[in-house]
Parts: structure tokens; sequence; C-alpha cells
């Protein structure tokens, strides 16, 4: 179930002069997904895409982006790259990043799966995202709907040709709400 989204890129970019994330909130994604570092190279991993670090000062925090390549052309989960991470049930979670494209109509799917032993099971985040030419800023808050301590976190393209650069993708795990009041009948 997503809880809500937020693609503007201003609210992001006034936010994040403040600090990159507040103090209680860390990326739960164990790969450097802000680029900064080859992260294709020591962590996220990547199949059926050509996968790059680029440096053209274009990049919309910091000096570098991740920038794919779909060499599989077909469905969705044709082409993407991914990272491990864990998940609880019923906890909220926010999914932010930055994305564009050079093909227009281009889309990438977010999603949040088990793996093979759970049947892909999806646990709580499935997004299909309209990329344009120009660099947005998108934000989805969710439940994740099983705790899962083998779960990965994906970004899949395969089913669209065109570039895809990302940046900045941070998970992170929300503080958890107070329970809701019980009603008491006497």
């Amino acid at each position: 179930k997503i809880v809500s989204v937020n693609n503007n890129i201003q609210d992001r970019k006034y936010y994040s002069v403040l600090s990159e994330l507040p103090p209680s909130q860390t990326n739960e994604l164990p790969s450097d997904w802000t680029f900064e570092t080859d992260a294709f190279t020591n962590g996220i991993g990547s199949w059926g895409a050509q996968t790059s670090v680029v440096n053209d000062g274009s990049a919309p925090e910091g000096s570098y982006y991740g920038k794919v390549i779909p060499t599989v052309i077909g469905e969705y989960w044709d082409g993407g790259i991914f990272d491990p991470v864990s998940v609880v049930s019923n906890q909220e979670y926010t999914l932010s990043f930055y994305a564009k494209t050079n093909t227009s109509g281009r889309n990438v799917t977010v999603l949040i799966n088990g793996d093979i032993t759970t049947g892909w099971a999806n646990r709580g985040l499935f997004e299909v995202v309209p990329l344009t030419n120009g660099w947005q800023y998108f934000s989805y808050t969710f439940l994740a709907t099983a705790t899962d301590p083998l779960a990965n976190f994906y970004f899949e393209f395969g089913e669209d040709p065109g570039e895809v650069h990302i940046d900045n993708v941070i998970l992170s795990q929300n503080s958890t709400p107070p329970p809701a009041p019980i009603s008491i009948l006497s």
C-alpha cells in the first residue's frame, strides 16, 4: 500500500541543503546509491543492462549519477539493478530518488520483492514511474507487507529502450507510529 507520493524536486533541493537525511533516518540500502563511488562495481547488482557512473556536471546532488541502458527489451523484469534489503511487516518506509531518461515515454518500475524461496512475493512497494528528459525527484511512502530479511530492492526497466539516469536513492525506515487506540465497551 502506497501511503504518499511526492515528486516535487524543489522540495527535495530545499531539504537537501539542510541535511542529506534527518538524523533519525539512515539509508537501508547497503550500497552507495548516491553514486559518488563506483556503486556498480562495489555492491549494486545488475542483469540485462549496461551500467556506468557518470560525472558530466548534471547530477542533481553530488558530482555523479548512475546510468543504466537495458540490453534486453521485453518485459519490465528483463533488465534491472538491485540491492538486498531487510524489511519489517507493517513498518512504514520512504523511498526517494532522482531519475530521468533520454527517451520520451520511458518508465521505470521500482519494487521490493522477496527472493526465489518466497516466489518473488512483493513486500509493499511496486510503482511504475513515468520519466521525463529532465531530472525529477520522486518519493514513495509505503508499508511493508511482510518481514523479510532476504528481500531485494529493484529498479527494473526492461520493457522500454533508452537510458535511465538515477541519483541519490534513499530507502529509509520511518518512525513507528503509535498503535491505534482500542475501544473498550462495558
